[in-house]
């Protein structure tokens, strides 16, 4: 079996409805990844790389690069087609109890942040016992555990799940998207291109860079961009400047 018969086998319309995918959907994916897997559809993304690397201006190791973006490209596929085989139905109350488990984790993780910078601020915690959780690190540990167990029952992910806002027991729609957009961003940077984004005017070369790969990537994988690109360029900011202190701090 050829590496091309492979992969339309792992995407076959059978295979992703026992993933969960709905059959409309089962079917859009698998006949998008039999296109990519032809002739025609190899020789489209070799001239749509060449145009990306042109695009953002990226002039050396251009072949590495257009490569790191085919990898996101289809790590994007992969995490869409996960994430929409577990959006089933759901029992309402155990999705609720899971939800406020992970808000106490984030609760209790923040205190352990703060207990490093701030020693003896919570250094005396206990429940008065010689039974464990004694610290915050054991709540933080057993919260943890906790989280794990009811994501095999919600058949969820047990990483931290985008959440569409503040104390909100609903998914981010569009965080999927927002993280393969914040991937680009650092791409282009790290191979010396140019990643722009103006949300005043509309126009940058991310948002071209998205109309070039939106034929490999899953239908409706790509929402209303500008919000979505915004609050990627926040994102990317955010982990910039969390790199830039630990470099420091290194």
């Amino acid at each position: 079996m050829t590496r091309r018969d492979s992969v339309i086998r792992r995407n076959s319309p059978e295979r992703l409805r026992k993933l969960g995918l709905p059959a409309w959907r089962a079917d859009q994916v698998a006949k998008q990844t039999a296109w990519i897997a032809s002739d025609a559809g190899q020789k489209a993304i070799r001239d749509t790389m060449a145009r990306l690397a042109d695009e953002v201006e990226v002039q050396e190791n251009r072949e590495q690069f257009c490569a790191d973006i085919w990898i996101g490209v289809n790590i994007a596929t992969m995490g869409c087609v996960q994430m929409r085989g577990r959006s089933g139905p759901r029992d309402p109350d155990l999705w609720d109890a899971e939800m406020k488990i992970r808000d106490a984790y984030k609760a209790v993780n923040k205190l352990c942040d703060v207990q490093e910078k701030c020693a003896s601020k919570y250094r005396d915690f206990n429940y008065g016992s010689v039974k464990k959780p004694r610290t915050l690190q054991d709540c933080e540990g057993e919260l943890r555990g906790m989280i794990a167990g009811f994501a095999v029952l919600n058949n969820n992910f047990f990483g931290p799940l985008p959440r569409s806002g503040p104390g909100s027991r609903d998914l981010a729609p569009n965080h999927l998207f927002e993280q393969f957009v914040v991937g680009l961003f650092s791409k282009i940077e790290q191979y010396g291109g140019k990643a722009t984004f103006s949300h005043q005017n509309g126009t940058g070369t991310i948002l071209e860079a998205v109309k070039l790969l939106s034929p490999f990537l899953p239908p409706d994988f790509i929402p209303k961009p500008i919000p979505s690109i915004r609050r990627a360029v926040i994102e990317k900011r955010r982990r910039d400047a969390i790199d830039k202190d630990f470099q420091a701090g290194g």
